[in-house]
């Protein structure tokens, strides 16, 4: 949620209007950023109504950040499906054949997705952690968690896949009211590449 609170308070500056608006800024590295928004855009409250987008770009010594967030608004809550994503690019550049050089970047996203119901999280939420290229293709899965929300509380499926390490593992088990309960399942490998499943009540 912090995350998500950032992405929309970032931009301090109020608009008034009724129709959707899309406002552009610069700095001296070209496009900063933009944001789209119906009604008022202020730095303490979101927009009352429709879409809201929102894209960023911050540049700090080699690491150029990137934030986007999407999704719509009722009386100044998000509802219905919302994404929100963060990204830490680096940038290497290596001399070409002729006079241009060559720019590699790679970036470490984090991206949340899933839907509100007056303001709290509802349903299916997804997590994802990997590695992109400059086109947003993926090239490594991280990790990912997949959980349930009902009136903004982990109530239902629980579910945790992780890649990165050189022995992934995977959690599934059930929430109810914020609180685990049941069997939960750990699945991970062993050093001769077997599977080992662990449970716990």
């Amino acid at each position: 949620m912090r995350l998500f609170t950032t992405f929309c308070t970032i931009i301090a500056i109020v608009f008034n209007a009724t129709a959707q608006k899309k406002e552009v800024y610069h700095d001296q590295f070209g496009m900063k950023g933009q944001v789209k928004y119906s009604g008022t855009l202020s730095d303490t409250a979101l927009p009352k109504n429709g879409l809201y987008e929102l894209q960023w770009r911050e540049v700090d010594s080699n690491m150029i950040q990137t934030y986007f967030t999407k999704g719509n608004l009722k009386n100044h809550l998000p509802t219905g499906q919302w994404v929100w994503e963060q990204a830490n690019w680096q940038q290497q550049i290596n001399v070409g054949t002729s006079v241009a050089p060559i720019f590699q970047t790679t970036g470490k996203r984090a991206k949340w997705s899933g839907k509100f119901v007056n303001g709290l999280q509802d349903g299916t939420w997804i997590y994802v952690l990997d590695s992109i290229s400059v086109n947003g293709q993926v090239k490594n899965k991280l990790l990912r968690v997949e959980l349930s929300y009902k009136n903004g509380i982990p109530n239902g499926n629980f579910k945790l896949e992780e890649f990165e390490t050189p022995s992934p593992i995977q959690v599934a088990g059930q929430t109810a009211n914020g609180i685990a309960v049941g069997t939960w399942k750990y699945t991970y490998k062993k050093t001769n590449g077997s599977k080992y499943l662990e449970e716990r009540l």
